[in-house]
Parts: structure tokens; sequence; C-alpha cells
């Protein structure tokens, strides 16, 4: 029997590899500039702890590259939906401790509902959290 062995460096070059993706494929997309630094930032924050951003943390993220909310939002959907997705979309709710995913149709349904009954949406999208999770099976 094979034993993988990862080492640090391994690591490394993984991170670094998947940071210069991202912004590669950013750079395509919306440009040159900010759109590179945020795709970096985004992109190490989602080699970090749970490959994870919580839609909470949009406006840190904003503020720590200078840019706004929207442009983070733009750099996660654009990696989210580029042709080999770098960033998988996700929408949750808290089952007491466990996280259960939304499907995708409950989504869609209820985003209809947004225009036609505001106060309807805004009762179940508060009950649902977004985030954007790495993809780690490239």
């Amino acid at each position: 029997m094979l034993v993988a062995s990862v080492t640090r460096s391994d690591v490394r070059l993984e991170e670094s590899s998947f940071v210069e993706e991202a912004r590669s494929w950013i750079k395509s997309q919306l440009g040159p500039g900010i759109w590179e630094t945020l795709a970096e930032e985004v992109s190490k924050r989602l080699f970090g702890r749970n490959c994870l951003i919580e839609f909470e943390e949009i406006e840190a993220i904003a503020q720590a590259t200078n840019a706004s909310p929207e442009d983070v939002h733009a750099v996660l959907t654009s990696l989210a939906s580029r042709p080999k997705a770098l960033v998988k979309r996700e929408f949750y709710r808290w089952d007491g401790r466990r996280r259960i995913e939304v499907p995708l149709e409950e989504v869609s349904r209820h985003l209809d509902k947004r225009e036609h009954s505001p106060s309807e949406w805004r009762d179940w999208a508060q009950q649902v959290g977004v985030a954007w999770k790495r993809k780690v099976d490239q």
C-alpha cells in the first residue's frame, strides 16, 4: 500500500498555483489592478481555515484590499462561474450545530419571490447563509 506524503512545500506550491490561476482568470475577465489584488486576497483566504469565505467576511476583505464589497462579490462570482470553477458557492441553513445545504432549486424559487414578495424573501433569506468554498477536486 502506498502512502502519500504531503510536505509544507507541496502545500505552498499548491497554494501558489491556486492563487496564480485565480489571479490570471480574474485579470482576463475583469482587467488588471485592483481585481488582481482582490483575486489574490480571496485566494489566500480560500486556502486558509476551512477553505471557505462566509458572506459576512466580504466586508473585511473589501476593507483589507481598499475595494468595495460589490467588487469582492464580483471576484467570488467570477471564480465560481468560470468553465472549470475554482470556487463553489454554497447556500446553507443551521440545524442545531449542523450545517445543512440548501438546494439550488429552493434558492431559485425564493429568488423569484424577491421582487414580488420582499417580506417573504427577507424571512427566508434571514435563515440562509452563503459561503464560497475552494474546490479541491481539481
